[in-house]
């Protein structure tokens, strides 16, 4: 009797050799199958893509953060789509591995590095890490950003990438010169617009030219009649996640770009005015108003938030609360759960959350539901708190590379000024507006004379009445309207600084709107209408759940400097309402 061959072997032990070959280490392509792919003809038959996508569907979910999708869209991938998706990937991560800027292919794997970056729960950001992506993003940033042959999409979409994948450490890491120049280089983005551009609506397919890459439409025939003229990609190129080709749409590079100019400010030290009283104790004692050393000491220790470092600090208090878990039951024995491909043990819950709101119009392309989803939609109550920061102006890259080339750390006239922000937010809901607001009525209620309520007491002004419309306090005990409230809810947001940081910097007002896509708009005045600091506007998003930043501008032209940006923190101790 003839032993038994390889080829005999049943379709479904095969698959599961091959899968089980892809485990050998969950960061590393899996090339094992490869292997197995070119054995022979009966194993090609079982293994390749096309006919058994579900092996690769399978690998996907090892390897990277999967599970989102039923969180985002209540539903999973197919299997097609995921295993389409894990070729992209893959292919990325070779990119990025060998430094390769090459133009072939660079914008579908930057899609693909930004989708990884969006549904990171914990996965996907170690496979970017472990493939040296940081360093790739940011040598490609130093090519691309300042060339004005390379299109507008891709640059929006390298800078979100540098302020999703930078860590601090890494820009106080590199050489003086490095930061200036990259500096320079996020400088012009600041102030472009902090709203997502849209695709153009219509075929993926040139009507005239037939090419994948050009934009729908035409700009009409040539001079002689001969040839029409198509739009070139450069503007929204041609793009796929998950088997879904789309025009890739321009991220938010604005917030992004504060985001890391910020941090890079912050790495020019500044001196603390010497004559000043050391504490607030003293200042009392001497009968001297305004900050102090002290003051200044925590002005200057401020650091903005940056989501890698954010990311990485969650997953370290995750891994310590599962060791502190694992020791407390280490005594009892019990039964092991089976494993899950959408729930790996190892993956903090809900990280990519905080990602919901700031990619909203990304990532709402792929929903099934049409963007019916509340989950990309402002929680009311996220703004409601303590927040504190700093606001500043952002200088020229001129102007700043002076100052920081300057052997002494001061407040140098190139770098303007930076100054300390912080507010106590209440939130008020008009559950009862079902539409919203015009540019003309949000500008008569911003303008609308306000008698600001007590907001330390939360039993002060629970309904007010502005412009016809009664808002209601938000209350973080009423679980019901925080969980339910509808995405279309008119927002008010009421604030004030608290008695400490007024002694030292003034005592300011707040009052603004925060609409459904984290868009969010304050205007700040002093509480001593005799102060001469005027009206400020400030503007923003929140980049995270507990961070906003944005720019900030004078109402007043009078005053100078005029405009500038600001990043904020929600305190995680202090006030609450």
């Amino acid at each position: 009797m003839s032993s038994p061959s390889l080829g005999s072997i049943p379709c479904d032990i095969l698959q599961h050799i091959a899968f089980l070959c892809s485990l050998t280490t969950v960061f590393a392509p899996p090339v094992d199958v490869l292997h197995l792919l070119l054995t022979s003809r009966t194993f090609y038959r079982s293994l390749n893509f096309r006919d058994a996508p579900y092996l690769y569907a399978d690998i996907f979910c090892t390897k990277f953060d999967a599970q989102v999708s039923v969180r985002r869209y209540g539903t999973r991938w197919t299997d097609s789509a995921l295993a389409a998706e894990l070729m992209r990937r893959c292919r990325l991560l070779r990119r990025a591995q060998r430094l390769d800027f090459s133009p072939a292919g660079l914008v579908q794997d930057l899609w693909a590095a930004l989708w990884m970056l969006l549904e990171s729960d914990r996965l996907n950001r170690k496979q970017l890490n472990r493939a040296r992506f940081p360093e790739f993003i940011l040598g490609l940033a130093h090519r691309e950003l300042s060339a004005s042959s390379v299109s507008s999409s891709m640059k929006h979409i390298i800078v979100c990438l540098l302020s999703l994948t930078l860590r601090r450490q890494t820009i106080l890491g590199m050489s003086k010169k490095d930061r200036d120049e990259l500096y320079g280089l996020v400088f012009p983005f600041i102030f472009s617009p902090q709203q997502p551009s849209k695709p153009p609506q219509g075929s993926l397919i040139c009507a005239h030219c037939s090419h994948r890459d050009h934009v729908y439409g035409s700009e009409g025939p040539t001079q002689d009649n001969t040839q029409p003229r198509c739009q070139c990609i450069h503007d929204h190129p041609i793009v796929s996640a998950y088997q879904k080709t789309q025009f890739a749409m321009t991220p938010n590079s604005a917030t992004a770009a504060i985001n890391l100019a910020s941090a890079i400010l912050e790495s020019t030290p500044m001196r603390i005015p010497y004559h000043l009283p050391e504490t607030r104790a003293i200042a009392i004692a001497t009968q001297r108003s305004g900050p102090t050393q002290e003051e200044y000491k925590a002005l200057v220790a401020y650091e903005t938030l940056l989501q890698a470092d954010f990311a990485e600090e969650q997953h370290e208090q995750h891994e310590q609360q599962q060791q502190d878990d694992d020791y407390s039951s280490s005594s009892t024995l019990s039964e092991p759960c089976p494993d899950h491909p959408y729930a790996m043990s190892d993956t903090p819950p809900g990280f990519s959350r905080h990602n919901d709101l700031a990619y909203a119009e990304i990532l709402r392309s792929l929903d099934p539901g049409h963007g019916s989803s509340n989950v990309f939609s402002y929680t009311p109550g996220t703004m409601t708190g303590l927040w504190e920061g700093i606001f500043r102006t952002a200088p020229s890259p001129k102007n700043y590379l002076i100052a920081s080339t300057s052997s002494t750390p001061s407040p140098s006239p190139a770098l303007g000024f930076t100054k300390p922000f912080q507010c106590c937010l209440v939130e008020y809901i008009c559950s009862g507006h079902t539409g919203s607001l015009s540019a003309e009525s949000e500008g008569d209620i911003l303008e609308h004379p306000l008698c600001f309520p007590n907001l330390l007491d939360p039993k002060s002004s629970f309904e007010l009445q502005i412009a016809g419309r009664k808002y209601r306090r938000y209350s973080p005990g009423d679980e019901v309207r925080r969980c339910h409230l509808p995405s279309h809810n008119d927002i008010l947001m009421l604030g004030q600084t608290l008695e400490g940081h007024a002694e030292a910097w003034g005592g300011y007002k707040f009052f603004g709107k925060v609409q459904t896509d984290g868009h969010l708009f304050l205007k700040r005045e002093a509480k001593d209408t005799a102060s001469p600091n005027g009206k400020q506007i400030f503007e923003g998003h929140l980049p995270l759940l507990t961070m906003v930043v944005g720019r900030w501008r004078f109402v007043s032209e009078n005053i100078l400097p005029g405009q500038g940006i600001f990043s904020l923190v929600k305190s995680r101790n202090g006030w609450k309402v």
